[in-house]
């Protein structure tokens, strides 16, 4: 019978500290893939990327700067005469615009990148752009719409929408170990992933479930209890502790820029995680530990007595 107990004790303590190591991936990746956490990164990725395709040059600065100098009677009249791309610009934007400092700001960059979609949307259906290694295809509609202001935000969303509601064929783990390049990874961050973590993580729970059943059959004191179930917490954590100082460690800091927001994301919330799991796992080692000095110094007392 002891025998069968220590046997009992080692596979429910393995089966817990297992699917416990499941469910805080599984968990960790519904809470990633959910749309409120990716929709303002993808915002956030796009508006940074558009930007650093604005490169304002020395000689577009001084062109500017001598339109500015013109009177509005006098743009309309250059602009009758050959319609050049700063025609496209409101009197309002002009305004920001010839507001100059040393760099653009952000509104100045808007209002730049938004003129720029518009006229190449004159004579297109649709733009097409490359984000690292996807192609990302948006109406023209939706830019010529839009306000400057808006921009940023419509096309985070509009090619987070691309991404995150894309269409699959195959099964989560099929289109992963399909053959294909870096853009198949992309269902990682996408509904379809999100649908796939969510619906993992109740096995994983049905498996927690089996192996605290498990451990509290075959411990009879609830010191043994405590202690098993705190010490497979924090033993569970072990492996995404040394996954962030890897991450740390082996990314730079000048990895590409549509990476770097979701992965500090998620060391984020891997962090967060692990601290609440460490922080529940010694608390049942140090109650499990005092429940076990109670005991022992309780028999002390007995003893004394009798």
């Amino acid at each position: 019978m002891v025998i069968l107990k220590n046997i009992g004790k080692a596979f429910g303590g393995f089966l817990f500290t297992i699917f416990l190591m499941g469910f805080i991936f599984t968990y960790l990746m519904s809470t990633f893939t959910s749309q409120n956490v990716l929709k303002p990164l993808f915002v956030s990725i796009v508006d940074q990327q558009f930007k650093q395709q604005i490169n304002f040059t020395n000689e577009q600065r001084e062109l500017l700067l001598q339109w500015c100098g013109l009177s509005k009677d006098q743009r309309v009249i250059a602009c009758q005469a050959e319609k050049q791309f700063i025609c496209f610009f409101s009197d309002e934007e002009l305004e920001i615009l010839c507001n100059l400092s040393d760099g653009l700001s952000d509104k100045q960059k808007n209002i730049i990148l938004h003129k720029m979609l518009v006229v190449e949307c004159l004579k297109k259906d649709n733009l097409t752009f490359g984000l690292e290694n996807s192609t990302i295809s948006i109406p023209c509609s939706i830019i010529q719409n839009a306000t400057s202001d808006e921009l940023p935000s419509i096309l985070g969303e509009t090619v987070f929408n691309n991404i995150y509601y894309k269409k699959y064929n195959c099964s989560f783990i099929e289109c992963l170990m399909a053959p294909g390049g870096i853009e198949k990874y992309m269902i990682i961050i996408s509904g379809y992933a999100n649908n796939f973590f969510r619906s993992t993580m109740s096995y994983m729970l049905i498996g927690i479930v089996i192996g605290a059943v498990i451990l509290f059959v075959c411990y009879e004191s609830w010191y043994g209890r405590l202690m098993t179930a705190g010490k497979a917490m924090i033993i569970s954590t072990i492996p995404y502790i040394f996954t962030i100082l890897a991450i740390n460690f082996l990314i730079p800091a000048g990895i590409l820029s549509f990476i770097a927001p979701l992965t500090i994301e998620l060391v984020r919330l891997m962090k967060r995680c692990l601290l609440i799991i460490f922080a529940i796992g010694a608390t049942l080692i140090i109650v499990g530990y005092i429940l076990k000095r109670y005991g022992k110094k309780k028999k002390i007392t007995y003893k004394s007595k009798a």
